[in-house]
């Protein structure tokens, strides 16, 4: 049993080791507007577990979006960098091409 405990130990440390660069990442793309979408999106994905590990529950899911999900969902769907961010620099001498 203790191998079983051991080795769902090392499991669990291996993805919260990379965790704060992926939230710095995606932090710093919200803030300076740089692939805000992208940022947004990557965002969802670091709070996904987070909902599947309390989905049991019931009540995370609806206590606890409306201060991660809505506004990243939001963020995800309107090019939100290209008014006062980074992209809204990128996108013109992209032709209009840069997708964030």
């Amino acid at each position: 049993m203790s191998g079983y405990r051991h080795g769902l130990a090392s499991l669990a440390k291996r993805p919260t080791q990379f965790s704060p660069p992926r939230e710095l990442a995606v932090g710093l793309g919200l803030v300076v507007g740089l692939a805000t979408r992208l940022a947004a999106v990557g965002g969802l994905l670091l709070i996904a577990p987070i909902w599947v590990m309390l989905w049991h529950t019931g009540l995370y899911l609806w206590e606890y979006p409306a201060e991660d999900l809505i506004p990243l969902a939001l963020l995800a769907t309107v090019p939100a960098g290209r008014v006062g961010g980074l992209d809204s620099r990128l996108a013109p001498r992209l032709h209009q091409r840069w997708p964030f």
